[in-house]
């Protein structure tokens, strides 16, 4: 369900900056998430895309 996915995508970038705020980032523009079968990257890019990869 890739609405699930961006909206779920676009949620984590928003608490990850909350994150970045209380220590002091300007932001954490990398995320990577390792499953047993399937890994996520997340980048932002520009600032103002998100780019979601699902791999294996």
């Amino acid at each position: 369900d890739t609405t699930s996915l961006a909206s779920l995508a676009a949620g984590n970038i928003a608490a990850t900056g909350g994150i970045a705020q209380l220590l002091r980032e300007q932001e954490f523009a990398t995320q990577y998430h390792e499953g047993v079968r399937q890994n996520v990257h997340i980048q932002v890019v520009s600032g103002r895309v998100i780019l979601v990869v699902i791999f294996d």
